[in-house]
């Protein structure tokens, strides 16, 4: 249970920084979408 609490405390400081890098994610989701598809054309 103690470590539980300990990654709690470490989620939010993590949490702040996976916002500013949400944004290049959702950059970067729409050529990996595209690349499945290309992939499943060639097959």
């Amino acid at each position: 249970m103690r470590g539980i609490r300990e990654t709690r405390g470490e989620m939010p400081i993590t949490h702040y920084p996976l916002p500013i890098t949400h944004y290049p994610l959702p950059i970067t989701h729409y050529p990996l979408p595209n690349d499945k598809l290309q992939m499943t054309n060639t097959k």
